[in-house]
């Protein structure tokens, strides 16, 4: 049985029933697919065990897929939520509703009409009350922690990324330049012998794409073993929507990337060698050709010192602002001081004294 607002169909049994949202009806869990492999050994006959939630009985309905991870990673189990209005009243701010969208609806359609629902409830229900405002944002926007600072950092990593590649392509482009100029004769007795200009531009094409799609796969090989490094080590519980792996799609940007790299290191030595006095070449040897090329060696010589000094500028601007992050005064001894958090079963400690005595002990 699939969800009707994520999409999500279990793993194993179904998912929760309305009626399972009701006092003495919600002692339901759904498990996660970590908690089902580790705890219960991957068994088929999980469903109707009973486990114990904050000391009470609940009853396994169902096992969601290994990639479901809502809200986030570190939930291991799912049970009915019931509205106790003595439990959660209106000052209670935990709550994220989730809704989806109708056919043709916008973000911004939503979002106003949302807005005056909310002021029309607490004109109706807490008139004495000060008004409070609505936050409306996208699923992944509002499970991802942080998301504005986040997508600044990786847009900035991505530049610095494009930057070393943009250096890399000019470095391999004079190697290119260099190898061709040495080929200029070779390349003079081709045409000599009929071979045009654009097939001579084809068989360089080549050569780079094959240096490219090289690095490419090495590229990948190595992401891939450094995910398979890095991953244990994530941490569960962060705020992230989906994993970080290599999929179709990475692959087939991975491969664009490869072969747009070609045109940025091998068209331009490619043009340079077709576009010589190639008569010039067999008579006077490969010299002329040397000459015809500086210029544009000294060009790739000259942004590839340039990209480099961005990359490495920007690099130590922001190696010296986390240097000084950690520096910062917090205003307060931080010392030997430790920050627990603890979710005390409500079955045991339903009202503030016990609360208050179990925190005091």
């Amino acid at each position: 049985m699939k969800n009707p607002l994520l999409g999500v169909e279990p793993l194993l049994g179904r998912n929760f029933r309305p009626e399972e949202a009701r006092p003495g009806q919600n002692r339901v869990t759904l498990l996660s697919y970590g908690v089902w492999q580790g705890q219960f050994g991957a068994s088929s006959d999980v469903l109707g065990r009973t486990v114990e939630l904050d000391d009470e009985p609940h009853t396994v309905v169902g096992v969601m897929p290994p990639e479901y991870n809502f809200p986030f990673g570190g939930v291991k189990m799912w049970v009915p939520l019931v509205l106790d209005t003595q439990r959660f009243d209106r000052d209670y701010r935990n709550f994220m509703f989730v809704g989806r969208l109708e056919s043709g609806v916008s973000h911004t359609e939503a979002q106003a009409e949302l807005e005056t629902l909310f002021v029309q409830i607490q004109e109706e229900l807490y008139p004495e009350r000060p008004p409070r405002g609505l936050s409306v944002s996208g699923m992944r926007e509002a499970l991802m922690f942080l998301f504005d600072t986040l997508q600044l950092m990786f847009l900035l990593l991505t530049v610095a990324v494009g930057f070393l590649l943009l250096v890399v392509c000019a470095n391999l482009a004079n190697l290119m330049l260099t190898r061709a100029v040495g080929r200029q004769k070779e390349i003079a007795v081709r045409s000599a012998l009929g071979a045009g200009r654009g097939r001579i531009l084809r068989g360089l094409l080549v050569e780079g794409a094959l240096v490219a799609l090289m690095g490419g796969a090495l590229g990948v090989a190595l992401a891939y073993g450094l995910l398979g490094l890095a991953g244990p080590n994530v941490p569960e519980d962060i705020y992230r929507v989906g994993d970080i792996k290599l999929d179709g799609v990475t692959l087939l940007f991975t491969l664009a990337v490869s072969l747009l790299s070609v045109l940025v290191f091998c068209l331009a030595p490619a043009l340079q060698t077709t576009r010589a006095n190639l008569v010039d070449h067999l008579k006077e040897g490969a010299f002329a050709g040397r000459i015809t090329g500086r210029k544009v060696q000294n060009f790739l010589v000259v942004a590839e010192i340039s990209l480099s000094m961005l990359l490495l500028a920007g690099s130590v601007l922001m190696l010296q602002s986390f240097l000084r992050m950690q520096r910062v005064d917090p205003g307060f001894a931080t010392d030997s001081v430790l920050s627990v958090a603890m979710h005390l079963p409500q079955a045991k400690y339903s009202d503030d004294v016990k609360v208050g005595s179990f925190y005091r002990q």
